[in-house]
């Protein structure tokens, strides 16, 4: 699985990325090979807030392309926040396929 890491933040990108990263391909995982990419932009929100924006766009085998988004105060809790999202869509979506 191919996982990329988009970090545009004014504080801290590095360790940002890293996280996020581990937490998406721990997240994926264990639906193998069904999840081959996913594409992560971790971003300031609007200019003048304290929020931070996780969009997240990836592929599942045999269902197709979605995304999601979502936001918080800090970079940790919107990454969290997503990946959580993205386990139980992909988890639902996977489990439709088998009935």
């Amino acid at each position: 699985m191919r996982i990329q890491v988009v970090v545009k933040l004014r504080t801290g990108p590095g360790k940002v990325e890293a996280y996020a990263a581990r937490r998406f391909r721990f997240a994926v995982a264990r639906f193998g090979g069904r999840v081959p990419w996913a594409h992560v932009w971790i971003t300031d929100g609007q200019p003048g807030t304290i929020d931070v924006e996780c969009f997240v766009e990836l592929v599942i085998k045999e269902v197709g392309e979605f995304s999601i988004k979502t936001v918080a105060e800090s970079p940790y809790t919107a990454i969290d926040m997503a990946v959580r999202r993205v386990r139980q869509s992909v988890e639902h979506r996977v489990q439709q396929l088998s009935e």
